[in-house]
This record gives structure tokens, C-alpha cells and sequence, in this order.
């Protein structure tokens, strides 16, 4: 078997044939949350999206404020996808948990999903350097119970939503102590379900047959995203920890 690292791996699944959704509700599942981000991002001035992966959710960051976006992840087809559906934005590849960005460079910082790829202290440690005091920080991550259940097993032959996960939290609390320890106050936190939609893997597959970049074009479709939503299912045991929280000031 091989072993791809986590490079390696998300550059073969951003690949020219690989799709972003548009609609928010693909990687912010509660509403509430995304309504106080929303109201935040108004007047950012500054919003970096750490692990940006396909551009969803900065896609929607972008519609939502005026400030300057900057995207960083380590999959360069990632990044080639952000800067097709978000023109505006600034990438870079490279390592989201030791950037060369300066002391409180942003007031705004989103994570979708990523923080489980990675040294989580490394990360949060990262991000509270570069965030300014009063910023906040929108992220999201893996919340896995006893009875989860999913098709990817991790070397203890244990299931895993991913199999690049390094870890999968198993309390919100366990969570939220995390973010604590590392200097955030909590604003907001929910734990939606995490759903996929049945179809999604039918899509893949005509891709990889046919390998038609229009196809593209018509998987990101309003029509398409509908029908993609509402044939989602939740997967057995797991669900999303959504916190938006703050760096206080001194």
C-alpha cells in the first residue's frame, strides 16, 4: 500500500477535474454560526482562510465584505481553484502552522475542516500570532462519537472521516478547552451533524469516465448543488464542531 502524505494526497483530489461547491451550507452546517460570521465579516479588513482547500467557504467570505483575502494551503491546484473562483484573492502555498506572515496581520481568520490534518497546538499557536487583539477566528472540525461509523480506516484499523485525519476530537469540550488554552474566548459553538450527499460519489465517478471539463460547469450549477443538499445523509456517529471565538485584548 502506498503511503501519499498529506501534500500528496489533497494535491491528487484538487486536480484540474475537481469541483468547489459554491453554497455555504457545504462546509458551515448551522445557520446561526455563519449569521454572526457574516455580520463580523462586515468590517474586516483583513481575512486569511488557513487550509483554504477548494474555496468554498472564502468563496462565501467574499460576498460578504470588502477586505483583503489571502488564502493558504499546500496544494498548489487548490490554490489554482481559489484563484479561478475568486479572482480578487491572494495565495499562498504553503505550511498554514508556520506562515511568514507578520504579528496580527489580519482581524479575521477562517479554518475550515484542516486543524485535524495538522499539529493542532502548531496551528492555533500560529493563528493567535497572526490575528490582531479584538480578532476572531471562525473554525471547524471533526467531533467523532463512539458509535461513528464511516468507510476510511487509520492504521489501528479504527474508522475516520479521512484518512489524513491525525486526529478526530471526541468532545466538544475536549475542543473548546483546546482553544481556550490558547488564548481565545468563545463567542458561539455548535455541533451540527455532518452530512454527505449520496450522489456525490456517482459525480466523481462520470468525471474520472469522461473526464469533460464541462461537466464542471454544470456539478456547480444551482440546480445541482439543490439536488446535491437534499440528498444529503448524516454520516453515523460524526459531526462538525463549528466555534466562532475571539482574541481578546490585552
Amino acid at each position: 500500500m502506498i503511503i501519499l502524505s498529506n501534500q500528496d494526497y489533497f494535491e491528487s483530489i484538487y486536480q484540474q477535474l475537481f469541483w468547489s461547491p459554491k453554497d455555504v451550507e457545504f462546509v458551515i452546517y448551522n445557520k446561526e454560526i455563519w449569521r454572526k460570521a457574516q455580520f463580523l465579516l462586515e468590517n474586516s479588513k483583513m481575512v486569511i482562510d488557513l487550509g483554504a482547500g477548494g474555496g468554498t467557504l472564502l468563496y462565501n467570505i467574499a460576498k460578504e465584505t470588502k477586505a483583503d483575502l489571502l488564502a493558504i494551503d499546500l496544494s498548489r491546484n487548490a490554490l489554482y481553484q481559489i484563484k479561478k473562483i475568486i479572482p480578487r484573492t491572494d495565495v499562498i502555498q504553503g505550511d498554514a502552522t508556520a506562515t511568514a506572515l507578520s504579528e496580527e496581520a489580519c482581524d479575521f481568520i477562517a479554518s475550515s475542516m484542516f486543524i485535524e490534518h495538522v499539529d493542532d497546538i502548531a496551528f492555533l499557536k500560529e493563528v493567535y500570532r497572526i490575528l490582531k487583539p479584538g480578532g476572531y477566528f471562525l473554525v471547524t472540525t471533526v467531533l467523532k462519537r463512539e458509535h461513528a461509523i464511516y468507510i476510511y480506516k487509520n492504521k489501528d484499523g479504527k474508522s475516520v472521516l479521512e484518512p489524513t485525519h491525525l486526529r478526530e476530537y471526541l468532545t466538544e469540550e475536549e475542543f473548546l478547552s483546546l482553544l481556550k488554552s490558547c488564548g481565545f474566548s468563545i463567542i458561539e459553538s455548535k455541533t451540527p451533524r455532518i452530512k454527505f450527499s449520496v450522489i456525490d460519489p456517482f459525480l466523481k465517478l462520470s468525471l474520472k469516465i469522461f473526464k469533460n471539463k464541462k461537466m464542471i460547469t454544470l456539478f456547480t450549477t444551482p440546480g445541482v448543488e439543490t439536488f446535491r443538499k437534499i440528498t444529503r445523509i448524516p454520516i453515523p456517529g460524526y459531526y462538525a464542531i463549528e466555534v466562532l471565538c475571539i482574541k481578546e485584548r490585552d
